[in-house]
């Protein structure tokens, strides 16, 4: 059984295509190569790979300060590193938006949530079934990143005589030559045939990757090959026909999985029907580099050491769990980070900012939106409701922004989704089995950032010495919100924070803030529930 997990696990690891810490080298031999050669966007986007592999801060130190001073660079209105002249400005902008194309056309900018395969209809004269697995899109946050650094950018260095760049860059393309050839540059590019000198970046608003998909075993061996699917489907599912007895029982055992190829995305002519005035094109195989494209799944396992619980990978960003021994429900490792509040979020309101410092500045109807909205990311029942409803984005209620939720929100515990520990829960995780004062020791400076070592700021996630779950900074770095109320609108918080007194991280001390206070030491973790 053991040996099984391990497989599934390995299974996973590739299916997320999550950059492994071997290769945190060669992202950053890369993105220095780039660098050298003045290529910004490549360098930036190699940059982001290294940071983003399973190395520690401390040796991955440098490809984030270098990916820091090239992004500053570029967000403040420079093309890229060094100076410039007023006329190379223009020129090595121009080729700035055009590399920032190619590599929006030869990486993939979407990110797909797999369902698990279920069983379709049964075919009695082939004796074969057909299995599908649901398929949710939107927007790649890794590329995102790449392309709003350079978007800002070209916002404050745009001139109005710069007459070959197009003031709506990146929704209309830089890198075309007025006719119908849809790959330039490099770059993939389109003609809208409703207005003949609109140029369109393929990547930016188009829904035509074309993905490819395999049913594999445990080993990886592909059992049913190459069925495509793309975002002009009218189904969200992916279906594989001719499922032969053998293969269905390894379906349904959770043996075999489905798994992505590869991933194309060109275009040719676009193609008008005059009837119903609809527009389609046709979609060649312009191979996108299989590493990358996210994907997302839930390892609802341990793995093989039996230790952790889970990892949430997301976006390239990975946010682990631990089991909780004897209660049924594990618990986030660390405090959830910036990385990852952003990449569901696709903002990110925190005063110190960094990666891998845990978000703050969020209230607590923050954190139980962003709860729902990473469940409903895993097709998870999410816990929480307002008037009934668990879609967030119907609650009438905007993020970092508006004071309260209207309505009455509410709990469902019998829910699979992800959610705010209760204060007993959060409790009894941080003793962590043991009797300390302060989550993992009676020495507060071994396990905690607090107001005497904390140089007035936030600090990276699990530098601390962990509890006796090994789970970190359950006291310090930041106050993290539950779901018990103090009153009908104050909230407890626990663990005190950076700018705590060091009686105040204690495990058993409590304090509560409004529930629409959004303070720079005030975050939260999420707790994963088991049955």
């Amino acid at each position: 059984m053991k040996k099984m997990l391990g497989i599934f696990a390995a299974f996973l690891m590739t299916a997320c295509l999550f950059a492994q810490s071997s290769e945190y080298a060669s992202y950053l031999a890369k993105a220095k190569e780039y660098e050298a050669k003045k290529q910004w966007a490549f360098a930036l986007d190699a940059y982001y790979d290294a940071i983003g592999t399973n190395e520690k801060y401390s040796v991955k130190k440098e490809a984030f300060n270098a990916y820091t001073k090239l992004a500053d660079a570029i967000s403040s209105g420079n093309p890229g590193l060094g100076e410039y002249n007023v006329f190379d400005f223009h020129d090595e902008w121009k080729n700035l938006l055009i590399d920032a194309e190619k590599l929006g056309s030869s990486i993939c900018s979407k990110t797909l949530v797999l369902g698990e395969l279920e069983q379709g209809e049964l075919d009695y004269n082939t004796r074969t079934a057909s299995y599908t697995s649901k398929v949710t899109v939107k927007t790649s946050d890794r590329y995102r990143k790449t392309i709003l650094v350079v978007k800002q950018g070209f916002e404050k260095a745009y001139r109005e005589d710069w007459i070959d760049i197009p003031s709506r860059w990146p929704e209309r393309s830089v890198s075309y030559n007025n006719d119908d050839v849809y790959n330039v540059n490099g770059a993939l590019v389109y003609k809208d045939p409703y207005y003949s000198d609109r140029f369109y970046n393929a990547f930016y608003d188009s829904d035509l990757y074309e993905y490819k998909f395999n049913v594999v075993d445990g080993t990886g061996k592909a059992l049913v090959s190459s069925v495509k699917w793309t975002e002009e489907n009218d189904d969200d599912n992916v279906t594989f026909t001719g499922i032969k007895p053998e293969i269905m029982k390894l379906i349904d055992s959770k043996q075999a999985f489905i798994n992505p190829v590869s991933v194309s995305l060109s275009f040719t002519k676009p193609i008008k029907n005059e009837e119903t005035d609809k527009i389609s094109y046709q979609v060649d195989s312009s191979q996108i580099s299989k590493d990358k494209t996210m994907i997302l799944c839930w390892n609802n396992k341990k793995d093989v050491s039996g230790e952790k619980f889970a990892q949430t990978k997301l976006l390239g960003v990975k946010y682990s769990y631990i089991r909780i021994p004897d209660k049924k429900y594990a618990i986030g490792k660390s405090e959830v980070t910036q990385e990852l509040y952003e990449a569901v979020m696709d903002e990110n309101p925190s005063y110190f900012k960094g990666e891998n410092l845990p978000v703050e500045k969020v209230s607590w109807y923050d954190a139980i939106y962003f709860c729902n909205k990473l469940s409903i990311l895993f097709k998870l029942t999410p816990v929480y409701s307002v008037d009934d409803e668990t879609i967030p984005e119907k609650w009438g209620y905007t993020p970092h922004c508006g004071n309260s939720i209207a309505g009455t929100i509410s709990q469902n515990l019998e829910a699979n989704g992800f959610r705010l520990p209760t204060n007993e829960e959060w409790e009894y995780a941080a003793k962590g089995g043991e009797e300390f004062k302060y989550a993992g020791s009676d020495n507060i400076d071994e396990v905690a950032w607090y107001e005497s070592n904390s140089d007035g700021k936030t600090h990276t996630v699990a530098t601390k010495k962990a509890n006796g779950y090994g789970l970190y900074d359950m006291s310090g770095n930041v106050a993290e919100w539950v779901w018990d109320s103090y009153s009908s609108s104050y909230l407890y918080e626990r663990g005190g924070s950076w700018s705590s007194y060091g009686s105040h991280c204690g495990v058993s001390y409590r304090e509560y803030d409004g529930a629409y206070y959004r303070l720079n030491y005030l975050g939260f973790r999420v707790l994963a529930p088991l049955k």
